[in-house]
């Protein structure tokens, strides 16, 4: 098989990512899971079910760690025969990395599931009823202290200057360059909604 095809190229997207290059997995005992991760990669872009950034995390915040993992432990099984085991060593080995903050531990753990999750939905990988544990990072969220969110003063303040900048664009008096006036017109759209800013920033020029 030619290993090219473990190079995914991506779409022009905000996570900066270009392409997902998988080739360097080969030889180290996991073959069949860098063709199936790749191949899983591949539906995902092919689908649209999901944002292209988000594709990349499944690979960088997720697989490539389940990979590392798998290397480091000599854990060379078939993804057929993926087991409760291997999930809950996994997750050992995840929380061993005291370096990590907690989030970066979930949320490698959930893109892993989640690319395997969609694996199993392929018959790529054994469905188990209990292949995946109940809840194995509780209370992420008392770890990660959100931002604090603007002000009423401070939410007018960014108002007024986006509508200052608005009316300057539309003046042709903007001294910044068209990929800036976008994110004017984005950030006056997500103020206005509240919407999520991931569509907006992947939307395209239309």
């Amino acid at each position: 098989v030619d290993a090219t095809s473990l190079v995914i190229e991506l779409p022009e997207n905000p996570s900066g990512f270009r392409a997902l290059d998988l080739t360097s997995w080969l030889g180290k005992g996991i073959d069949a899971w860098v063709w199936a991760c790749a191949g899983q990669l591949r539906v995902f872009l092919a689908s649209k079910t999901v944002t292209t950034s988000t594709i990349s995390s499944y690979w960088t915040a997720g697989m490539r760690f389940f990979f590392e993992y798998l290397e480091a432990t000599g854990a060379a099984f078939e993804p057929q025969a993926l087991e409760p085991k291997h999930i809950l060593h996994y997750i050992g080995w995840i929380k061993d990395h005291q370096d990590w903050a907690y989030s970066t531990q979930k949320r490698g753990y959930d893109k892993t599931k989640a690319v395997l999750s969609a694996l199993i939905r392929r018959g790529v990988v054994l469905g188990r009823e209990d292949l995946f544990p109940a809840n194995p990072f509780p209370g992420c969220h008392s770890h990660v202290k959100g931002a604090k969110p603007l002000s009423q003063t401070e939410r007018l303040r960014l108002a007024m200057a986006l509508r200052d900048d608005i009316v300057a664009i539309h003046q042709g008096a903007f001294a910044d360059t068209d990929c800036a006036a976008m994110v004017v017109y984005l950030l006056a759209i997500a103020i206005r909604t509240g919407a999520n800013p991931t569509p907006l920033l992947e939307a395209s020029r239309d």
